[in-house]
C-alpha cells in the first residue's frame, strides 16, 4: 500500500463537514422512503435510491481514506487517531455526532428492509394464488426435506 501523508486539520475538518452532511441527508432520505414504502409509491423512490447510492459512495470514500490514515498511524478506532493528535482532540464530539446520526441510519435502514421484506412476501403470496398454489406453510419431513405442494386451483391461464 502506497504511503500516504496523514490528513491535516482542515481536510479533516472538510471530511467531516462532508461527511455530517452526507449522513444527515441519508437518514431524511431514509426517512422519506419509509413514507414511500408504507404508501407503496414505487415510481418516487427510483431517484431516492439514486441519490443514496451517491451518498453511500461519499461515505464509502472518505471511511476507506480513514482506515488507510489509521493503518498509517498504526492505531484501531478513528476516535483514537483523533485522541492522539492535539491539533484534533476539538473534532471529537462533531465525530461522535456523526457516529450516533449514522447508528439512527442504520435502525432506519432496517425498518425499511422490514417493510420491503413484508411487500415481498405479501406479492408473493399474491403471485401464488393467482397461479392456484396453495398458501399452507411447508411442513418438513422425517427425512429433513419438505412436504410437496399440494395441487391448487388455478384462478387464471395464460
Amino acid at each position: 500500500m502506497p504511503h500516504t501523508p496523514l490528513p491535516s486539520l482542515s481536510l479533516l475538518r472538510e471530511q467531516l463537514n462532508t461527511d455530517s452532511g452526507a449522513i444527515h441527508e441519508l437518514k431524511a432520505l431514509l426517512e422519506q422512503e419509509r413514507s414511500l414504502l408504507e404508501a407503496r409509491d414505487t415510481e418516487a423512490l427510483v431517484p431516492l435510491i439514486v441519490r443514496k447510492d451517491e451518498l453511500q459512495a461519499i461515505l464509502v470514500k472518505h471511511a476507506r481514506e480513514r482506515q488507510q490514515w489509521l493503518e498509517q498511524a498504526g492505531l484501531k478506532s478513528w476516535s483514537d487517531f483523533l485522541n492522539s493528535r492535539d491539533t484534533t482532540t476539538a473534532l471529537i464530539e462533531p465525530w461522535h455526532a456523526l457516529a450516533d446520526t449514522f447508528a439512527q441510519c442504520q435502525e432506519l435502514n432496517e425498518i425499511n428492509g422490514r417493510l420491503i421484506g413484508r411487500s415481498r412476501k405479501t406479492l408473493e403470496q399474491l403471485i401464488s394464488l393467482m397461479r392456484g398454489q396453495s398458501l399452507e406453510p411447508e411442513l418438513y419431513t422425517a427425512k429433513g426435506g419438505t412436504t410437496p405442494k399440494k395441487d391448487g386451483h388455478t384462478v387464471t391461464k395464460a
